[in-house]
């Protein structure tokens, strides 16, 4: 496991503040506690953590950009990297049966794939004006990373047949 500094987010590198002087033999400065003075903080994550890391982000970033061709992405969350995937997405009426023939065929290949599972849900909730709001949710887990280059292929190829 290798260390290493990370810029101090409380300082942003700076080791500490500058504040309003009260009199003329007060120093201009307050040290910040977080970093000890340095500016940096250690980091203790391993190079194959941030290597998993990029690379998750990669993928993610990639599949949240095909599916906003099809449907408005709202949040995403990761739960655990390299391991799960939470999308959540507002689909709008005239996209419905494109986003429906996509989730068919994200479930064709979740289905056939040893390695990625997807569960689509189709949320309802009234507001309090009793209107009624839809969203959907993408549920993906993975045994590793690449096993999202797939389910980005497929998502990439349905786009292109559109």
């Amino acid at each position: 496991m290798s260390v290493c500094n990370i810029t101090c987010p409380v300082c942003g590198g700076k080791g500490g503040f500058r504040k309003i002087k009260k009199d003329m033999y007060d120093t201009n400065w307050t040290d910040c506690l977080y970093c000890n003075r340095y500016g940096f903080i250690e980091d203790k994550t391993s190079e194959d953590e941030c290597r998993d890391y990029l690379i998750y982000e990669n993928y993610k970033s990639k599949i949240i950009n095909e599916l906003s061709n099809v449907a408005s992405v709202d949040t995403y969350i990761s739960d655990i990297i390299g391991k799960d995937l939470y999308i959540k997405i507002s689909v709008e009426p005239k996209e419905r049966n494109k986003w429906v023939n996509l989730v068919k065929t994200l479930l064709k290949f979740s289905h056939y794939s040893k390695t990625v599972d997807i569960i689509p849900k189709q949320v309802f909730f009234y507001t309090e004006e009793g209107n009624h709001h839809i969203y959907w949710e993408l549920n993906i887990s993975m045994l590793s990373l690449k096993d999202l280059e797939g389910l980005y292929d497929i998502i990439k190829m349905y786009n292109t047949t559109l």
